[in-house]
């Protein structure tokens, strides 16, 4: 048949017998089924990076082989860490089950991450590109990754005021805190008179 054709073709064959100068004719109808398979879809895709809490652009581009509208073709991001979120061009989010998410193409163009609060490392995500022809499929996988750069929290501060008699020690009522519980803490005092002492607990 010809390339990317399913359905059915009616043949008309024709059986001729010839005696001298006379000829007798049969007739006859052979139907051909020829059914439909899936050709696999293109599917490109680039790694990327970018800030912890931030959304990160996803390039993931996948097109149709077979283009005789005979095909549909759906995409499916696997692999996404709970907490994120999948946002596309125009705003919409996109649903997240068990880690996985389903598109169409034309909601791949802008599509964008967000790894959950606070998260860096990488994210190795599993992209499928499916394209189904009647009840056959035939798909294209391939990974992903996007590496989130750590970016350090501003840590909580709280200050107040002290007071107390010379030459006695000095309560000081300093209190910091990590926003995020990855991250290191230290606290500077600075403008300390000449002299002075400072002492742990």
């Amino acid at each position: 048949p010809p390339a990317d054709f399913s359905g059915e073709i009616a043949l008309d064959v024709v059986a001729t017998s010839t005696d001298g100068t006379d000829t007798a004719t049969t007739s006859g109808t052979l139907n051909v089924a020829v059914t439909a398979v899936a050709d696999a879809p293109t599917l490109d895709l680039t790694d990327t990076s970018g800030n912890e809490d931030t959304a990160i652009a996803l390039d993931i581009q996948s097109a149709l082989t077979d283009t005789d509208g005979s095909e549909t073709l759906s995409v499916t991001i696997g692999n996404i860490p709970e907490g994120s979120v999948l946002t596309m061009a125009d705003g919409t989010v996109v649903p997240i089950t068990g880690g996985t998410a389903s598109l169409t193409p034309d909601q791949l163009a802008g599509l964008s991450l967000t790894p959950p609060a606070d998260f860096s490392g990488d994210i190795p995500l599993s992209v499928t590109a499916t394209s189904t022809d009647g009840t056959d499929t035939a798909v294209t996988s391939g990974t992903l990754n996007v590496n989130v750069t750590a970016v350090a929290d501003a840590p909580a501060l709280n200050v107040a005021d002290a007071s107390g008699a010379e030459d006695t020690a000095i309560a000081l009522n300093i209190d910091a805190a990590l926003t995020d519980s990855g991250e290191t803490l230290s606290v500077s005092i600075s403008n300390i008179p000449e002299g002075a002492v400072l002492t742990l607990a």
